[in-house]
């Protein structure tokens, strides 16, 4: 049976590709990316990397 969600308010599936790109945060690379241990600058690179690659789908320049 197909299941029929109607609740996109509370959460929405994630797209198979993106859960195979967060996959390693959930796991080995949980660093804060606020902080300054070597986790968290993995964290925010991977951030800022993600932030580029939206603004370019979007043909907008990142700060």
């Amino acid at each position: 049976m197909k299941i029929r969600y109607f609740d996109n308010a509370a959460t929405t599936r994630v797209k198979d590709e993106v859960l195979k790109e967060m996959f390693p945060y959930f796991g080995e690379r949980y660093g804060n990316p606020s902080s300054l241990y070597g986790l968290g600058r993995i964290s925010r690179k991977a951030i800022e990397e993600a932030r580029r690659r939206v603004a370019n789908l979007i043909h907008r320049k990142t700060k």
